[in-house]
């Protein structure tokens, strides 16, 4: 974040593994792909993609999570650039495949209201040669069931209150 990349890490000790955790929030917007925006997208990914490699040949994990807001607008370069590869035994990361409660949708940004419709922004990668992803989804309280917002003690609208962007809620098991 010195460098004004919106970009934080930790390495977490679970156990006797390691566990390196990051988030991102890429630059926004742009209007085609060779906007300013979609250009520093670029740089931002290319940039972290190098910490990332620096942390992981000096500091020995077990496993990687790396969310956040990649802002995907204009093309999924800036994805392909953050995937990797990374020095062994990570080699890449994966997207971890999440879906609504409705099971087929996946936006992750509310649009309604804005001139852009809503679309998938947030992710989750992971590295699957230390991790497993054994379920998630994306939290939209709206969708839910009655049922499942009384259980957890949710309302409808909790999801519209707290931003345009739904959590991405997803739970992993070391391999």
């Amino acid at each position: 974040m010195n460098d004004g990349i919106p970009v934080n890490g930790a390495v977490i000790l679970i156990g006797d593994q390691r566990l390196l955790v990051l988030i991102a929030d890429l630059q926004c917007c742009g209007d085609g792909p060779d906007s300013w925006e979609e250009l520093r997208r670029r740089v931002e990914a290319s940039e972290i993609r190098r910490l990332i490699g620096q942390i992981l040949k000096r500091t020995p994990v077990d496993g990687i999570v790396f969310a956040g807001d990649f802002n995907l607008v204009e093309s999924t370069f800036p994805m392909a650039l953050l995937t990797g590869p990374y020095p062994a035994p990570h080699s890449g990361l994966i997207p971890a495949e999440l879906y609504h409660h409705d099971g087929i949708t996946t936006w992750t940004w509310d649009g309604r209201g804005t001139p852009f419709p809503s679309d998938t922004l947030d992710y989750q990668l992971y590295g699957p040669r230390g991790l497993k992803m054994r379920s998630g989804f994306i939290l939209d309280t709206e969708k839910l069931p009655p049922d499942v917002l009384e259980r957890y003690e949710l309302q409808s609208r909790t999801a519209r209150r707290t931003g345009s962007h739904r959590p991405l809620v997803v739970e992993y098991s070391w391999k």
